[in-house]
């Protein structure tokens, strides 16, 4: 989504109720949420996004060829929902390259009433009361992580770590979790065009509408009819999709994990899309 559409959103669910739908379609408290962009001069509001800031969007992840695709210079490999080589990239730590979280550590975490313990991401010596590069949040026990805003494309750091690398790096630190129990990768109100498109075009592929099916899961396994065309359309030629996969083929902690399917949730009022990245 846009950074302003995002605000915007976050704006007009504070006049109405004082409450964030959650995740799974309930209330959740908002005041934790709303502190990450409010509390003194370090959470100070991220207004002037008009200048082309941009949330959950095309600036996430380069889209390039990874092991086992074929739509996007990638070679074919061994099929969806598996890699076709082991990675070897290391996750590196975005602190050691001076990008900067907040709250920092030691500082106490914000958690909303779904479980999100959420942290803002900001590229290397950049001013932490303007416009983060991300804001993300984990659950550990829920083995989730989750994406309310990415601006990637704006990051301009010599070292610069795509957001599959800072996702895997904030699930290790931040979360204290193992890589190999990281299960779902969350994106919330997404509106970039491409992953649109592929989020209808997988639709069409199974027979089926949003009006009718607000909740779709396409397993990379999966045997109903349109059910492979789909998944290959939420796999290949969208930032979502290739990010995943890429993240699998990538890094070396993550060798034996799969993208074995994609949830769509067109169940909220308003009927915001989220996109659940499923792994095993």
């Amino acid at each position: 989504m846009r950074f302003t559409l995002f605000k915007a959103a976050l704006l007009a669910i504070l006049s109405l109720g004082n409450t964030l739908i959650g995740t799974e379609g309930a209330p959740a408290g908002v005041a934790p949420f709303n502190d990450l962009f409010t509390r003194g001069g370090k959470f100070g509001g991220a207004g002037g996004a008009a200048k082309g800031g941009k949330g959950v969007g095309s600036g996430l992840d380069d889209i390039g060829g990874v092991a086992g695709t074929a739509g996007r210079g990638g070679t074919s490999g061994s099929g969806w929902g598996q890699v076709g080589q082991a990675g070897t990239k290391e996750i590196v730590n975005p602190l050691s390259l001076r990008y900067q979280y907040i709250p920092e550590a030691g500082e106490p975490r914000y958690t909303t009433g779904e479980g999100w313990t959420l942290i803002k991401v900001f590229g290397p010596d950049k001013d932490v009361k303007g416009i983060p590069l991300d804001v993300l949040g984990y659950n550990k026990n829920d083995g989730k992580m989750v994406v309310l805003q990415a601006w990637n494309s704006g990051d301009d750091a010599a070292s610069r770590i795509p957001l599959r690398g800072i996702l895997l790096s904030v699930w290790k630190t931040e979360a204290g979790g193992d890589v190999k129990n990281l299960k779902y990768i969350q994106y919330e109100n997404v509106d970039e065009a491409t992953v649109l498109q592929s989020i209808d075009d997988a639709y069409k592929a199974m027979g089926k509408s949003s009006a009718d099916t607000k909740v779709l899961t396409v397993s990379a396994a999966g045997t109903a009819p349109g059910e492979q065309a789909a998944f290959q359309k939420l796999a290949t030629g969208n930032p979502f999709g290739v990010g995943a996969q890429k993240m699998v083929a990538d890094y070396a902690e993550m060798a034996g994990r799969h993208v074995v399917g994609f949830t769509i949730d067109r169940s909220k009022p308003g009927a915001p899309t989220t996109l659940i990245v499923n792994l095993s």
